[in-house]
């Protein structure tokens, strides 16, 4: 991310947490959706994670 805010921890946590349960596929693409649409990537997301220590199972 290069001038975007970064969002609120717990929501991205959420995110997360929604991405790697056992929810449904539609809700898991939505939390990929939230994330890709805040990072831009998967990797910068990831480094957010580790940044703030959000596991990621």
């Amino acid at each position: 991310m290069t001038d975007k805010r970064e969002p609120p921890v717990a929501l991205v946590r959420t995110w997360i947490n929604l991405l790697t349960s056992s929810e449904e596929k539609e809700v898991k693409d939505r939390a990929s959706e939230m994330l890709l649409n805040a990072f831009g990537d998967m990797k910068s997301a990831a480094a957010f994670a580790e940044k703030h220590q959000i596991h990621i199972p």
